[in-house]
């Protein structure tokens, strides 16, 4: 009998664990142009987090993958599966169902990692659609998960006690940055995918937190001239292009804009808080080199 499976249980080959904020949607959106590789939709079902999707079962899982045609790879990407403490369990139950599949874990520079993370947390999951009150270190202090998930070495080890070490390749964005083909021909020979050219010519930061804040903010503006029944009927009449078009060129020239573009900028990573960060991981850095010989140097300033 083949052990090939079914159209009806497919799961990943491989998973995209995290960390969060250090360009897996880019390496994602450059593998998913890759005809030979499935990713399902969403990007991040986050299955394997309790809190998120655990309890939809196992065939609604399967049921994600079920396009997938026999000879593709299949994979996912969730950010989730690498914040210890905050999400367990997740490296376990992975190697439940998918004990041979490969696992891609990226790091950068966990300074502006957190601050990243602090952005993101505050903007789409703990004060969505509200203005920033607080810097990273007081936000990090009331949500550790913003610092936890830039201890690399802690999340990395989760994983190596349920696989083995050749069945995770770990990278750094900044050599991404810095050697876009050689860091993609790393991942193609992981994936056992024969070497070819990059999609995309030079990789681009995806998932940018202001692409979402524009948004927050174009809405806050908006809400308040929809109030004048004139302006809401006149908004009606024209095309979404127009719409934007308009928006971009006089957006900024609107009584109240410069108080509502104020509220929804995160608050600066002051010097004294950069210090405070890099002390702080400066012993989880060390491990990392020590364990797995990542260059830290660039991030110990």
């Amino acid at each position: 009998m083949s052990d090939a499976p079914s159209a009806q249980n497919r799961l990943p080959d491989f998973y995209i664990i995290g960390a969060a904020k250090c360009g897996t949607t880019t390496l994602y959106k450059e593998l998913e142009a890759d005809g030979r590789i499935f990713f399902c939709s969403p990007k991040e079902p986050c299955f394997f987090d309790s809190d998120v999707a655990w309890d939809k079962g196992i065939d609604w899982y399967h049921s994600l993958f079920a396009d997938a045609t026999a000879g593709q790879l299949c994979g996912e990407a969730s950010t989730n599966y690498t914040r210890w403490p905050q999400v367990e369990a997740v490296p376990e139950r992975i190697h439940q169902y998918s004990p041979d599949a490969k696992l891609i874990y990226i790091m950068r520079d966990p300074v502006k990692r957190a601050h990243s993370h602090y952005v993101h947390r505050w903007t789409k999951e703990t004060h969505r659609h509200k203005p920033f009150t607080m810097g990273v270190r007081e936000y990090i202090e009331q949500d550790p998960m913003c610092f936890d998930s830039g201890r690399y070495c802690d999340q990395i080890e989760q994983y190596l006690r349920y696989f083995p070490r050749d069945q995770v390749l770990l990278l750094v964005f900044e050599d991404m940055l810095a050697d876009q083909q050689a860091c993609l021909h790393r991942v193609y020979e992981f994936l056992g995918l024969q070497w070819q050219e990059p999609q995309q010519q030079d990789l681009k930061s995806e998932n940018v937190s202001a692409d979402f804040r524009y948004h927050l903010k174009r809405h806050q503006m908006m809400e308040k001239y929809k109030a004048l029944k004139f302006m809401r009927n006149f908004t009606k009449l024209l095309p979404k292009s127009t719409r934007d078009f308009l928006y971009n060129k006089v957006v900024d020239k609107l009584p109240g804009y410069k108080s509502i573009d104020a509220g929804f900028e995160p608050v600066p990573l002051s010097e004294g808080d950069r210090q405070w960060l890099v002390e702080l991981y400066r012993p989880h850095n060390q491990r990392l080199s020590q364990q797995f010989g990542i260059d830290v140097s660039r991030w110990q300033n």
